[in-house]
């Protein structure tokens, strides 16, 4: 599957949290395709994250605290290749992304 073509909305991280969807080890995909992965800064932090909408190259990520905006982040999902994404916007724990080297 080529989760990166056209636009998905997945219900929200929180709620596949609460019905189990969400996985501890990450990089799964949960109940109505939802997607969790992992976030791997360039000075090689990572950190469990849910992709929560896919849409026209770009990405909306939920549980990503300490993200910052303007970086760009490798993103990590179990069975696809590896992403590399520059950080859009930042509000709390949510961030918006796009999908470079298309």
């Amino acid at each position: 599957m080529d989760f990166l073509e056209g636009e998905h909305d997945l219900p929200p991280y929180r709620d596949r949290a609460a019905a189990g969807g969400a996985s501890e080890a990450g990089g799964s995909a949960g109940p109505g395709g939802s997607l969790t992965g992992k976030i791997i800064r360039i000075n090689g932090a990572s950190q469990k994250v849910a992709i929560s909408r896919l849409a026209g190259g770009g990405v909306r990520i939920e549980g990503a605290d300490g993200i910052r905006n303007g970086k760009t982040v490798l993103l990590l999902v179990a069975g696809g290749p590896v992403i590399e994404l520059s950080v859009r916007w930042v509000i709390g724990d949510q961030a918006g992304a796009i999908v470079l080297g298309r």
